[in-house]
């Protein structure tokens, strides 16, 4: 049994409670009950994003407010959109600024109503100029939702509640870390400082692995396409060779605690779990990702994770000895492939 919860710390007092009262009917005494909302912090992780001023987002919700505080002025506005031809059925949403996929949103819908902006600059004199968006604002606005597409769809993933996310949690983090990483170095000074404020709280979080639980770990061993060797893999591309090998024995020791305790005291329901992990495995695929943030290409394309698992199966390495027991054996034998 775990529990999901935020970083709270009223949440963490609320786990070690439960510990204490239900310790003798939890596995490992425990060990594995508190899971921290992988959600939450990503949510965290990109508000940090958005902690400096940003003239590009203040300038378009300018217009956004602009156009939504009377039923003139978004008359005047549908106007513009009907001059300039704009095809679409959806209109702009104003943002709530704490809330960054509120942002995201405000962005993805006013960017496809650039031209009508423009022309109700000419058409409307109580338009404020100064505070219009430039081309520049535009092309910057643009540039932010790719950018911000990869976290809006890892969160909407990782939030769902009628399908497993377990072992999706993992993929995710190392596409956000890789995502972080590479815009770090980007050209873009705008994207450089926002992944940079977002590295802070990702190494808060996530960048010691050791205080994630577990269990997200064991729940990629656990997919036959993958197991061990990819969660060592990624971990050495991402985090270097030294912690790979560190949490890589920490995963193994755990899996092996696992199947120990399974099969010698829980023997009655081993096959019941082993159906159920079969079962809730979902396919990883759809991490849309496009880390080319420069480009005009569409956003959704796989390229991260593709990149991934196209470097994991041209690997060769394994980081285990021959060994008899089952769980030695299903460690071994090779990956399946689908």
């Amino acid at each position: 049994m775990t529990l999901t919860v935020d970083n709270a710390s009223l949440n963490d007092t609320a786990a070690a409670y439960l510990l204490k009262r239900f310790n003798k009917g939890l596995l490992f005494g425990g060990e594995f009950l508190h899971v921290r909302c992988c959600a939450h912090i990503l949510n965290l992780i990109v508000t940090n994003a958005f902690k400096e001023h940003n003239d590009c987002i203040d300038r378009i919700r300018y217009v956004v407010r602009f156009i939504r505080s009377s039923p003139a002025r978004f008359l005047k506005f549908k106007k513009c959109i009907e001059l300039e031809k704009i095809a679409c059925k959806s209109y702009v949403c104003l943002d709530v600024p704490t809330r960054w996929n509120s942002t995201y949103m405000m962005l993805e819908a006013a960017v496809k109503f650039e031209k009508a902006f423009d022309r109700l600059e000419d058409e409307d004199a109580s338009y404020r100029h100064d505070m219009s968006p430039n081309k520049e604002d535009w092309t910057n606005a643009r540039m932010l939702i790719r950018f911000l597409k990869v976290f809006y769809d890892v969160t909407l993933k990782i939030s769902g509640s009628l399908y497993t996310t377990s072992n999706l949690v993992f993929h995710h983090i190392t596409v956000v870390q890789n995502c972080i990483r590479l815009n770090a170095g980007s050209a873009n000074a705008l994207l450089v400082g926002m992944a940079n404020n977002m590295k802070e709280k990702f190494e808060k979080y996530w960048g010691n692995n050791e205080k994630n639980n577990l269990l997200l770990y064991v729940a990629i061993v656990l997919d036959p396409r993958k197991k061990l060797r990819f969660v060592s893999f990624c971990l050495k591309n991402f985090f270097g060779p030294e912690i790979a090998e560190s949490m890589g024995n920490v995963v193994e020791q755990c899996c092996r605690r696992l199947f120990h305790e399974y099969s010698t005291t829980r023997s009655g329901s081993r096959q019941g779990c082993s159906s159920t992990s079969t079962t809730s495995t979902q396919t990883v695929s759809g991490l849309d990702a496009n880390i080319d943030f420069d480009s005009n290409e569409n956003v959704g394309e796989d390229f991260v994770y593709d990149t991934i698992v196209e470097e994991f199966e041209n690997d060769s390495t394994t980081p285990f000895e021959q060994g008899s027991s089952e769980i030695d054996i299903y460690l071994l034998e090779a990956n399946f492939l689908l």
